[in-house]
């Protein structure tokens, strides 16, 4: 999984990271004008990233976020698939947890680290975790309906979530969020 930010986006557009909004927005036509000549697309795709990226805050606090903390999330995140692989789910949830106190906004890594609480027998926390989830960006349909049929009772439910009914084994609720995990793992990645 890529924790890092592929570009310096502010060096693509020549800007510092305090760079205001108008500052971004000058430094992008200047750069754009002086790539139209030398008719580079991969640049200048890159550059239209950028500016979408810098001038949105909630992207540009999670670019920043990769770009200060990213090495370390990735070392994180390596150390979590190998614990992960060894059925280790105790040090997995410590370091999946810990790349996400480092990038909140890291919804994929958020996801995984409801299944590991789920592996681990963490049932409420995993729900809490996808709770956060589904707050934390706007879900996909297919997220909705999964979380709506999930048998568990007494979970804190958002506006978007009807509360969930029926109450079952733990082994169907692990099931079912396993099914929730799978199918929603590609639209947050």
């Amino acid at each position: 999984m890529q924790l890092r930010a592929e570009h310096n986006y502010y060096e693509v557009l020549r800007v510092s990271p305090e760079a205001s909004e108008q500052a971004i927005r000058r430094a992008y036509a200047k750069r754009r004008r002086e790539l139209e000549q030398t008719r580079d697309e991969a640049a200048l795709a890159t550059l239209v990233r950028a500016r979408a990226t810098l001038l949105d805050p909630n992207a540009r606090a999670h670019y920043d976020a990769l770009l200060r903390y990213g090495d370390a999330a990735t070392k994180l995140y390596e150390q979590a698939t190998a614990a992960v692989q060894l059925g280790e789910w105790d040090d997995a949830v410590k370091h999946l947890s810990r790349i996400i106190a480092l990038i909140p906004t890291a919804h994929t890594v958020r996801l995984e680290l409801g299944m590991a609480q789920v592996e681990q027998g963490d049932l409420l926390g995993a729900l809490r975790t996808f709770n956060k989830l589904v707050n934390g960006k706007p879900p996909t349909p297919p997220l909705c309906r999964r979380v709506k049929n999930l048998n568990v009772t007494g979970v804190p439910c958002s506006n978007r979530c009807a509360r969930v009914r029926n109450p079952g084994t733990a082994r169907s609720t692990k099931s079912n969020m396993r099914s929730v995990y799978s199918a929603t793992r590609a639209s947050y990645a």
